[in-house]
């Protein structure tokens, strides 16, 4: 079987280990954490794993016109152990942050230019959140422990699916009143993919009025649209590092620790 690097969205499994273990003594709660990630990286018969970390102010402010973007998180509090969580990431698994952008870019940007650097590997992406299936790939859901074997059709179609529903996680309106319901009329089998971008532009038309509607469009997409790749973020190759061997040493991978 080929081997694989998998590439994690960190940020959510902070939180989820931060969460799980609130009741727990750090020291078990970091515990639990690097059994968990091991635990993914066996899943996906990894040698190679790569943390991805969320590090402010966030690229995507500039682009919120209508509302904050994730200005409802602001007053959010803080899990028990996460301040020691996110730098136990960051020193023992070597998680990458690059200012300005978020853990689902870092995951894809690197998932590019590692397809470059290891032409012999599988690479999957190890995620819990709808917002990253937006681009053809395998992806574990590490919650479930399931794969996910993404198409293109599929991946677009969730993507222009987010573009009308929104994403109120995030504080992004999309188009206002409509609902998945909505979303799958419009982007229903008949449709040919390349016109999803059209069909969306014209109900967000439709909605707000030419120039609004054009304006909220833009907005949506650059708050939704992830970055792929080190030229479209404006970074150079080297800023992508190294993942990290596996250290699987004799931990017993039996039983989840989230």
């Amino acid at each position: 079987m080929a081997k694989t690097v998998v590439i994690c969205d960190a940020d959510s499994i902070l939180y989820a280990t931060a969460f799980s273990n609130k009741d727990k003594t750090l020291e078990e709660a970091l515990e639990n954490m690097d059994l968990f990630l091991t635990q993914i990286a066996n899943a996906c018969n990894a040698e190679d794993i790569l943390l991805c970390l969320t590090k402010g102010p966030n690229l995507r402010d500039q682009y919120a016109i209508t509302k904050p973007y994730k200005g409802n998180r602001k007053d959010r509090e803080l899990p028990n152990f996460y301040h020691e969580l996110r730098a136990h990431m960051t020193e023992k698994w070597d998680a990458w942050t690059q200012p300005g952008f978020e853990a689902d870019d870092l995951i894809f940007i690197a998932r590019t230019e590692y397809k470059k650097r290891f032409l012999e590997k599988r690479i999957i992406l190890a995620v819990n959140d709808k917002d990253c299936l937006q681009y053809p790939g395998t992806y574990i859901d590490y919650k479930k422990m399931m794969f996910i074997q993404l198409e293109k059709g599929e991946a677009d179609k969730n993507f222009w699916t987010q573009m009308i529903v929104g994403d109120s996680t995030d504080n992004i309106l999309g188009i206002e009143g409509s609902g998945i319901k909505a979303a799958e009329k419009l982007l229903h089998n008949d449709i040919y993919t390349v016109d999803y971008p059209q069909i969306v532009l014209r109900e967000y038309i439709k909605k707000y009025g030419e120039k609004e509607g054009v304006n909220r469009f833009y907005e949506s997409y650059k708050l939704l649209k992830l970055l792929e790749s080190c030229q479209e973020a404006g970074l150079e190759p080297h800023q992508v590092p190294k993942p990290q061997k596996v250290d699987y040493g004799f931990k017993d991978l039996s039983e989840g620790s989230i």
